[in-house]
């Protein structure tokens, strides 16, 4: 595959960012992906080919066992030929981390090379890194996680305007006062640390949070 032949399939990958209209997102990817199977059909070896039809599987608007399949399989596919390739584990670990397999999501997040996303000048990227690590910690062994490595993830939230919405923590330590996993003083003090974060990032109004963080509230002022 040429260069140019490669660039021009990313440029239309990247036309699809924030498109609202599903069907024609929809249509868009799979073309994408039919494009990019004739390419990995005569090039095996493509690994960069492999990264995108994941990408696009793993955008697809529509929410299907089947696509999460695709999108796992081109990943696995782009990593058996660039064991290193640093996309490519981090969007494993995304869709691995979205389907509740924690484990193995974790696995991938280890992986991830700090400075490759800091070369790229894509910080943000190691702090959601950073904090899908701990939600997984969370998720799997909560009582392993020290009170310290949630307060310095929110110190980092807290002093850096540029990072996205810290939504995976919130949404984990929701979960947890849910499940009721650890001793009632535990889950305030983590409750309490996020709302905090949230007012300092001034992240508290956002509207898909609010159902999280008014649980969060009432477990505070118990």
């Amino acid at each position: 595959m040429h260069n140019s032949e490669y660039e021009r399939l990313v440029q239309i990958y990247e036309t699809t960012y924030g498109e609202s209209d599903k069907r024609l997102l929809s249509q868009t990817l799979n073309q994408l992906i039919s494009e990019l199977n004739c390419i990995t059909s005569a090039e095996p070896e493509n690994s960069e080919a492999f990264h995108l039809i994941g990408l696009c599987w793993y955008t697809l608007p529509e929410d299907s066992a089947d696509n999460d399949r695709q999108a796992e399989k081109a990943f696995r596919h782009c990593l058996a030929i660039d064991p290193e390739h640093q996309y490519a584990n981090l969007f494993l670990g995304y869709l691995l981390f979205d389907i509740r397999r924690y484990e193995e999501a974790h696995e991938r997040f280890v992986k991830i090379d700090p400075d490759f996303f800091v070369t790229q000048t894509q910080q943000w990227r190691v702090v959601k890194n950073d904090e899908l690590r701990l939600c997984c910690r969370l998720e799997l062994r909560p009582a392993s996680v020290a009170f310290h490595e949630l307060d310095a993830l929110c110190e980092r939230y807290e002093t850096d305007e540029e990072l996205p919405v810290p939504g995976e923590i919130v949404s984990c330590v929701d979960q947890l006062v849910k499940r009721g996993e650890l001793p009632v003083r535990s889950l305030q003090a983590y409750a309490s640390r996020v709302l905090n974060m949230l007012q300092v990032s001034d992240n508290l109004s956002i509207a898909y949070l609010q159902e999280p963080i008014m649980r969060l509230r009432r477990i505070v002022a118990q």
